[in-house]
């Protein structure tokens, strides 16, 4: 809940102090760094969270290893959009990502590191993992407004805030190993699911580049406070994700796990739906309100993506029990399944309509992928209980 509030306060600097075209050049930097993380074996983070659950712990070297390596691809993907907008004549960004191509391998590990904490049931060391770096990042940012008003370098600050971390928490993790046991399938379960990530992620990912080519690097920054109530309710839900975690992934079955948790699915879609309707309803002033009458084309297109989104919650949870079952032909399906429709909405909607089609397609995408998950799982649950 803490990094929720901090995600807020920070949010709330860039849109009362800063220029939207500023904001909109470092969210254009940090977009680009799921795409990079795409071609990084983004799999292992599954590996991780699943050797973690199990006791697995000489998996744990043999996995951060994998990634240091792999995350060089990551680099270079990093030092290719580099060079892309410095022939955007956008040098700022350029100069960010070359130095941001150095730094990237160790920052990467932030997702192998919360996979691991979350899946070995360390709750305690996962809320200080993630609410540190948006701590720092937002005292810093504060300083440097009163100061300098704005910075090119804030997003290669952040990378840095998390680069420590993860040094710190990597360090931590080595010395409370309780066993060198160690298991390949996890891991080879991991590659395997590596490549279905690769295009969906990119694809999903360059939603904000495409705003920027067919609106303008304003619109970047007005699309990403519409989405930010969203973004901050996933954060919210995730607390019930991760506790949910080391019970789903150490159950032998998806029915076992469904026999566990269906009271609190349950009680967490009625919650889901309470959400959704009330930010129908209210989300609107609220953006006004915090982030100001600049961004309230923002408030109204956060009503509806806020809302769909909300519904879509507990049917995520579905998925996260397929994805820890290793089910790993729902992975495939669901990535280009989900990357298919959003750049579609993204691509067509921004060139046909503007920021509008994309906003109507993103609520619209919302509502499909929900149905998708439950229809999947439905689907392998009955399959499952016939065998």
């Amino acid at each position: 809940m803490l990094s929720i509030i901090i995600g807020l306060c920070t949010s709330l600097l860039w849109t009362r102090f800063v220029d939207p075209q500023d904001y909109g050049t470092f969210i254009l930097i940090i977009s680009t760094l799921p795409i990079a993380t795409a071609f990084s074996a983004k799999g292992l983070d599954y590996s991780a969270q699943i050797s973690a659950s199990k006791n697995l712990h000489k998996n744990f070297d043999d996995i951060i290893n994998m990634k240091l390596r792999f995350s060089l691809l990551g680099s270079m993907v990093l030092l290719l959009f580099s060079v892309y907008y410095w022939h955007q004549s956008q040098s700022i960004i350029s100069y960010a990502l070359v130095f941001g191509a150095v730094l990237f391998p160790v920052y990467n590990l932030k997702s192998v590191l919360e996979s691991w904490l979350n899946g070995a049931g360390h709750f305690g060391w996962l809320s200080l993992f993630l609410v540190v770096p948006p701590i720092f990042f937002l005292a810093i940012f504060g300083c440097v407004i009163l100061v300098d008003g704005y910075i090119s370098s804030l997003s290669l600050l952040l990378i840095i805030i998390s680069l420590s971390t993860n040094l710190f928490f990597f360090n931590l993790i080595k010395k409370s190993r309780e066993n060198f046991i160690g298991d390949v399938e996890p891991i080879k379960y991991g590659r395997r699911i590596s490549a279905a990530f690769i295009i969906p992620i990119t694809i999903v990912s360059l939603d904000k580049l495409i705003v920027f080519s067919t609106v303008s690097i304003e619109a970047v920054a007005i699309i990403s406070i519409a989405l930010l109530p969203s973004q901050q309710l996933g954060s919210a839900f995730s607390i019930f994700y991760r506790l949910l975690t080391p019970e789903i992934s150490s159950a032998a079955s998806i029915r076992s796990v469904w026999l566990a948790i269906k009271y609190k699915f349950w009680m967490m879609s009625a919650l889901s739906i309470f959400i959704g309707l009330f930010c129908l309803l209210f989300i609107d002033n609220i953006v006004i309100f915090v982030f100001g009458i600049d961004y309230s084309q923002s408030a109204h297109f956060a009503q509806g993506l806020t809302a769909s989104f909300a519904l879509s919650l507990t049917p995520t949870l579905l998925g996260n029990i397929l994805r820890a079952q290793n089910r790993v032909a729902f992975n495939y399906f669901f990535e280009f399944f989900n990357a298919t429709i959003k750049f579609a909405v993204f691509l067509f909607g921004g060139y046909l309509y503007g920021i509008n089609g994309i906003v109507l397609g993103l609520i619209f995408a919302n509502i499909i992928m929900s149905i998708v998950f439950i229809s999947y799982f439905l689907w392998e649950y009955y399959h499952e209980c016939q065998s």
